[in-house]
Order: structure tokens, then sequence, then C-alpha cells
């Protein structure tokens, strides 16, 4: 399964986010926020990043930029609870996040999208 990072300033979501994809097969790490997220991607590079967009200090937007200058090629899934979480997905999914996550969210719906983000493209 993959290496998974989780950022998001909310405790609760972070956590629960984690445990369901550890529960899954994925080896999860967890950051607070956005710079505490960049320096762990820069320590040790995951598989597929899922980030919340509004967090103090870096949000999910400088962070989308900053990863899809550095690693292009890493996965991100965006996930947004706030009162404009419309506005940020849109951003997100501009600024090139694969995939977009509404919170709340089901089980289901985390894991569909964390699956479609890591299954290789069709070759064909």
């Amino acid at each position: 399964m993959a290496r998974i990072l989780v950022i998001d300033d909310d405790t609760v979501v972070r956590e629960l986010t984690a445990e369901i994809l550890g529960h899954n097969g994925h080896t999860v790490t967890q950051a607070a926020d956005g710079n505490a997220g960049l320096a762990a991607i820069r320590s040790q590079p995951p598989e597929l990043v899922i980030t919340d967009m509004e967090m103090p200090g870096m949000d999910g937007v400088e962070m989308i930029k900053i990863l899809k200058r550095e690693l292009p090629e890493l996965p991100i899934i965006a996930m947004s609870g706030a009162t404009q979480s419309a506005q940020y997905l849109y951003l997100a999914s501009y600024l090139g996040a694969e995939r977009l996550l509404n919170k709340p969210f089901a089980i289901g719906d985390l894991l569909a999208t964390v699956n479609a983000v890591l299954q290789p493209p069709n070759q064909g």
C-alpha cells in the first residue's frame, strides 16, 4: 500500500483520516499545518498528499503551488470544509490537485478517492 501524508489543522479530521487509511493498509504520516507538512515531504516524500485548503500559516493553496513546482508527479487530494470550500477546491483543481473532497466526507468517498489517485493509469 501507499505512504500517505495527511495535512490538516483540525486534529479530529486529521487523526480520523489517518486512522481510516491506516486500517486500509496505508502507512500514514500526519502534519498539523502546511509548514510541518512541507518539512515532512522534504524529509521523506510520500506517495500521496491529502491537504486541507484552509489552515493557519501556509494554506493548501501555497502548499499545492510549492509541491507542483518541486515534485510535479506527487499526487495531491485537496479537501475543504470552509464556508468558501467550492472556491478553495476550484482553485486547488486549477493548481493541479488530482482530486477534491468536501468535508465532512464519507469513509467510502475518502477510500474511493485515494484508490482512484493511487491506481496506475490504464496501459493500452
